[in-house]
């Protein structure tokens, strides 16, 4: 996921391209990861990645900064405003992984 996130960020002009920041949430927690990202003035948040991340940073989102989490809250969670969320089908992802 983030390689393909990268390579459509390097198909972008230098010139036009938005500052990018990865954090390591294998590092430090999401809640973490995310409340920094906001301090450094992100303008735009892409991810976490797992259901249980997506649902640790929604009670953080206030909704000024967009978030597009790369998965899905369960159904009894509303999202925040300003939070979208994407996620690839389950079988897309084990043919993925699997290289197909």
């Amino acid at each position: 996921m983030r390689d393909g996130f990268i390579a459509a960020y390097l198909e972008q002009a230098p010139a036009t391209r938005p500052r990018l920041k990865i954090y390591d949430v294998a590092a430090e927690s999401v809640g973490s990861a995310y409340t920094q990202a906001i301090t450094e003035g992100a303008g735009f948040v892409v991810g976490p990645l797992t259901k249980e991340d997506v649902a640790a940073v929604v009670p953080l989102s206030d909704g000024r900064t967009p978030v597009l989490a790369l998965n899905f809250l369960g159904e009894s969670v509303s999202p925040p405003h300003n939070f979208y969320q994407f996620s690839l089908l389950p079988r897309m992802r084990r043919a993925w992984s699997r290289g197909a």
